[in-house]
């Protein structure tokens, strides 16, 4: 009845038990005399009461517990910092979702009624934490070389709305597409050095940005908005295409990113449209870009919900 007693301990216990009147019984019959067997009931009596050691009072359990639940929090909070796998978002989440599972586990130990109850509570809250570190299934290297791919796509798309912009001069067309070739190499190096997964998407961000500023358009507002909205009806369509190729996406995940791609391209052609000045037009369509860019979420290789399986 002693609920500050494990079950293990308990059995123990019980045993001991079992064994001290058991010697004491031989005792008895080996006694020679009345004071011989006295004798052995007496130590018997005291080997049987000995044998049962009350467990300590929960209060210590549960603080003990409750360090064992900090630990393993810190603990994993450590790996998901170190995992070079996961951008500085992915690790704010899981680390925000170890706290909270660490939180939860702690309420429900001192919600626990035996020393067995806080025991199993810590187990299963253990084997919790360490569940809300998700590595991310694509792997650094993968994720250098897809942010390089689509550096090298999008300096072939604004190269070719160089070449084919009409306020430009030959002379300003070769200059012009020789600095994004420039910028292009620059961000695919610093991608290859990127330490972690924010490196990679912080220079890839900063790679697309600085291959759309070489691309600079002639004078003429009107011009100049045809230029922006269509680059980013090119940006739109290569986007659709990447996400009409993913093998690893369902078609009703390609049909929410296509029409996602195509709203947010209708309304950053919209906002051009009433832009006032040849800044504010490069400000609207270096933002959109992004924000187009970031409607595809691409598939994972290896889940079966794939179009390809």
């Amino acid at each position: 009845a002693d609920k500050n007693l494990t079950t293990d301990e308990k059995n123990k216990q019980k045993q001991d038990v079992d064994k001290a009147v058991e010697d004491a019984k031989d005792a008895i019959d080996k006694a020679k005399d009345a004071d011989e067997v006295n004798k052995a009931v007496e130590d018997g009596k005291n080997k049987i009461d000995a044998a049962y050691k009350p467990g300590t009072d929960l209060t210590n359990h549960r603080t003990d517990a409750k360090h064992r639940i900090d630990e393993e929090a810190e603990l994993v909070k450590g790996q998901i910092a170190r995992d070079v796998s996961l951008d500085n978002k992915a690790k704010a989440e899981q680390t925000a979702a170890v706290d909270a599972a660490a939180t939860a586990v702690k309420d429900r130990i001192d919600a626990a009624g035996s020393l067995e109850s806080i025991q199993k509570v810590v187990e299963n809250g253990i084997k919790i934490i360490d569940s809300k570190h998700v590595t991310n299934p694509i792997s650094l290297a993968d994720q250098k070389k897809y942010a390089q791919q689509l550096i090298n796509d999008e300096a072939a798309i604004v190269k070719e709305l160089i070449n084919n912009d009409p306020t430009l001069n030959d002379v300003v067309k070769a200059q012009q597409a020789r600095e994004v070739d420039t910028q292009a190499q620059k961000a695919i190096d610093k991608i290859s050095a990127a330490a972690d997964a924010q490196g990679v998407k912080d220079e890839y961000e900063a790679g697309i940005i600085a291959i759309h500023a070489q691309h600079v358009a002639g004078n003429g507002l009107k011009e100049l908005k045809e230029v922006a909205k269509a680059e980013l009806d090119q940006e739109a369509n290569t986007i659709k295409k990447a996400i009409a190729k993913d093998a690893y996406l369902t078609q009703e995940e390609k049909d929410v990113q296509t029409a996602r791609v195509e709203f947010e391209t209708e309304k950053a052609q919209n906002a051009i449209d009433r832009a006032e000045t040849a800044q504010e037009i490069k400000d609207l369509r270096d933002a959109a870009i992004a924000v187009i860019d970031a409607q595809y979420v691409p598939g994972i290789k290896g889940n079966d919900s794939g179009s390809n399986g």
